[in-house]
């Protein structure tokens, strides 16, 4: 689950920051009396933000490549379910972090073999940094999905039209998508800047009264997106709405 406090965030003053580490820090300082985000609906949020990208800078996405964006946390559906405790996807146990990520990585090899891949290439790239994973015990873990997910990565390769270098940068755009929606359902509130570079420009989100603005704008003409939450103390729920441009 992303963790969303019920308290609005407010800025530091720091500037553009990372956009994970201030998305880290939403999470770690999420109180009992907090919102909670499934992980499914945030990967429907980012595959919404991914279909609306429009600019040349960025490559073209098929249906394919935003499936398998939308698809990306489908795993998570067994765990993040109404009346399960209120525990932020980076707290999660290393057992059903992989099973999540493994379910993911199967729901949208469904969809496509595009998709798969892209999912699959996504976690590996997330075990192989390294990132969440001092766990005891998770190395071995982590380790034994590079593993399978190199093994499935070469089936899925054969059977999709894309090169492996387009790919990867399908992979740069999920990632993106990834980390907007994550900073969106968390409910941060510093300008961040992100690690991904199209066409050779990195991109930042300032945060403003009136919208998140992009820089530079992937997208042509302001977009409207919305992604729904639950009290985690409680049955309460609500329906949050962004402004990006």
């Amino acid at each position: 689950m992303i963790l969303r406090p019920a308290e609005a965030a407010t800025k530091s003053g720091g500037g553009f920051l990372p956009a994970w580490a201030v998305i880290e820090n939403a999470q770690r300082r999420a109180a009992a009396d907090c919102w909670v985000v499934t992980q499914p609906d945030h990967a429907k949020l980012s595959g919404e933000i991914a279909s609306a990208i429009s600019s040349s800078e960025y490559p073209r996405l098929d249906s394919d490549v935003v499936a398998g964006i939308a698809l990306h946390d489908a795993g998570w559906a067994d765990f993040d379910t109404p009346g399960a405790p209120a525990v932020s996807f980076l707290d999660a146990d290393p057992r059903q972090i992989g099973a999540a990520w493994t379910g993911s990585v199967e729901a949208a090899a469904q969809a496509s073999a595009v998709a798969g891949y892209l999912v699959s290439r996504h976690f590996m790239r997330i075990a192989q940094s390294d990132q969440g994973a001092n766990k005891p015990g998770s190395e071995a873990l982590l380790a034994a999905f590079v593993a399978r997910e190199e093994q499935r990565q070469a089936s899925l390769l054969e059977q999709q039209r894309f090169t492996r270098e387009e790919l990867e940068l399908f992979t740069d755009v999920l990632q993106f998508c990834d980390l907007i929606s994550l900073y969106l359902c968390c409910g941060a509130a510093d300008d961040v800047g992100f690690p991904q570079r199209f066409a050779g420009r990195a991109v930042r989100l300032r945060n403003t009264p009136e919208a998140f603005l992009l820089e530079p704008s992937p997208f042509a003409s302001p977009q409207m997106f919305w992604v729904k939450g639950r009290r985690a103390a409680g049955s309460e729920e609500s329906v949050f709405a962004f402004a990006l441009r």
